[in-house]
């Protein structure tokens, strides 16, 4: 009950707030709209964008037909102009390519055990799960071919083996009726980016309770700390899919921006970004007493990440050092995790974005305990 008190008070605090209620959630939307419009010519129509991609094979064994299947598939129009294919014999000179960058994906040919493994490299991470995907497709048809040779030999002559297995060009957008274009783009980064605004939204909260005495007179009463701590979080958290939940229902109904057949998934990441941010800031407004050094240093994390983060340009036409910076973006993480799963069906990168910003959070809740556990309530000098 006193966590859920807490709740409702940081909820009506910040609700009551119009004017900044209409910022958070009509500014997101006009950036929707003006990115959208302003690059729709460069990305409409279009996939996600696939850079040059060079895989490299070695067949243990003697080659046979897995390995003219494997060539063949890699091959498909899918990957016309994007793919190199070279055969390699020395493993750990090819694995030290692919940890420097220089081949997108190692794949090992076993004619022997009649299997694949592929070593990829996060750094070309659509490209690689898109090759996955692909193999994946086909792994799936050899299998079945040999279950029914299995069952009846004699099918085997009524199989055409060298037709193409599906177009695998299709799995870019896996079901979905249109490819990724600019609106659907920012119709997710704009509500991935203006997720960090929590931090600042959470640091001024936890400031003025710091400043006013209001939180320690909370705490003065049978109110724990973790309690404390747990309810502004969790209304924080509540403001956030409030004000950004009107900014999804608007973008989709109005701009058609697509979150994917099943969004459970993506919607979850979001809640995940949302308890990272406001995470953050709680720990800045228990540590900080400058409001101005707050304010500029939440500003700061929200710019380089939304700049790494391919919030305003996609990562992949930053180039060379800029585009490295990604990996230290929570924004390029969630934003990356959802849009491959949406148009690749690819979850790994969720999976890595998910751990990224749960361990931002629980450094961040470390933090917040050790500060409170030093104070006999929310000092500020």
């Amino acid at each position: 009950m006193k966590i859920l008190s807490i709740i409702g008070k940081e909820m009506k605090t910040q609700l009551r707030n119009i004017s900044m209620l209409l910022i958070y959630v009509l500014m997101p939307i006009i950036l929707i709209l003006i990115l959208g419009v302003t690059f729709g010519s460069q990305m409409d129509g279009s996939s996600l964008t696939l850079g040059d991609m060079t895989v490299d094979y070695l067949v243990e064994g003697d080659a046979a037909e897995l390995t003219d299947g494997f060539l063949a598939m890699m091959n498909e129009d899918a990957f016309s102009g994007n793919m190199t294919v070279e055969e390699v014999s020395d493993k750990d000179a090819a694995l030290s390519s692919l940890a420097d960058g220089q081949i997108t994906c190692l794949v090992m040919v076993n004619e022997t055990d009649k299997s694949f493994t592929i070593y990829k490299n996060s750094l070309y991470n659509t490209e690689s799960s898109l090759i996955e995907a692909v193999m994946s497709t086909y792994v799936a048809r050899y299998n079945a071919v040999m279950e029914i040779v299995k069952v009846n030999p004699a099918a085997l002559a009524e199989i055409d083996l060298e037709a193409p297995a599906g177009d695998y060009s299709s799995m870019v957008a896996l079901g979905q009726e249109k490819n990724l274009n600019s609106m659907d783009y920012y119709g997710i980064a704009m509500v991935v980016l203006f997720i960090m605004y929590g931090i600042l939204q959470s640091f001024g909260d936890v400031l003025n309770e710091r400043k006013t005495g209001t939180g320690n007179r909370m705490l003065m009463t049978s109110l724990e700390k973790y309690e404390f701590f747990a309810g502004k979080m969790a209304g924080q958290i509540l403001v956030l899919a409030v004000q950004l939940g009107a900014v999804v229902l608007f973008s989709t109904q109005v701009f058609g921006v697509s979150w994917g057949d099943k969004p459970l998934l993506p919607f979850l990441l979001i809640l995940v970004e949302m308890v990272m941010a406001v995470s953050i800031g709680i720990t800045m407004g228990l540590s900080l007493n400058a409001e101005a050094t707050g304010m500029t240093m939440g500003h700061m994390i929200i710019v380089l990440s939304a700049f790494f983060g391919g919030s305003y340009v996609p990562v992949s036409q930053l180039g060379g050092m800029a585009s490295a910076g990604r990996f230290f973006s929570p924004i390029w993480w969630v934003q990356s995790g959802i849009v491959n799963y949406i148009y690749l069906g690819e979850k790994t990168t969720m999976m890595h974005a998910a751990l990224f910003c749960l361990g931002i959070t629980a450094v961040m809740f470390l933090i917040s305990v050790i500060k409170l556990g030093r104070t006999e309530g929310l000092s500020y000098a």
